[in-house]
């Protein structure tokens, strides 16, 4: 479970087509999550 989001603006190019969402877990660790529609799965 997330401990916290926080709104970050992450620069990106407008071709970029990819989600990204920036997460703090408990433990302070921030992890970067990112959701790329065009990939294989």
């Amino acid at each position: 479970m997330a401990f916290g989001d926080s709104d970050v603006d992450i620069l990106k190019p407008r071709t970029d087509k990819r989600a990204y969402r920036r997460v703090v877990l408990p433990n302070a660790l921030e992890v970067l999550l990112i959701s790329d529609p065009d990939t294989d799965k």
